[in-house]
């Protein structure tokens, strides 16, 4: 999927960890791509949490509040998809974790890229973006929650 750079880029393992919870939200047929998603932020330093199965809205606002995570990464490869991310806000602010982060990877329409950030979406990546932009803006998401 990716070519990794020469240089591997690690977080400060030293500060708290960051905890990221990816989903496929519902797409069965996704998961090896999440799983390479996963080894990339493991290998960055971050904790990961994969959910393997299927999951709503509301089942993954729930299991990103249990796990105390600091971002949800959504695996956004169907427009479908894209009314639940608005559906996991209004769960994330009616459980009091508005502060988590969300951000959708492996999105094949570009068209919607305006639409998912006027939902406030942290970060948009969009699919075959190169492995140092993706951890270079993994990082940057990293960075914004740190400095906060």
């Amino acid at each position: 999927m990716w070519k990794k750079s020469k240089e591997d880029a690690i977080l400060d393992t030293k500060s708290i960890a960051f905890r990221v919870l990816l989903s496929d939200l519902g797409n069965k047929t996704s998961d090896d791509n999440t799983r390479k998603i996963a080894q990339i932020f493991c290998n960055i330093g971050l904790d990961v949490i994969f959910t393997d199965e299927c999951y709503n809205p509301t089942e993954i606002a729930l299991a990103a509040v249990q796990e105390d995570v600091n971002a949800l990464g959504i695996n956004l490869q169907t427009i479908a998809n894209m009314e639940s991310i608005s559906k996991i806000h209004e769960m994330l602010r009616e459980f009091g974790a508005q502060n988590i982060q969300i951000f959708a990877y492996n999105v094949k329409n570009e068209n919607v890229v305006e639409n998912l950030r006027n939902w406030g979406l942290t970060d948009i990546l969009v699919k075959d973006t190169p492995y140092d932009e993706f951890v270079s803006r993994i990082q940057n998401i990293v960075s914004r929650h740190r400095g906060k």
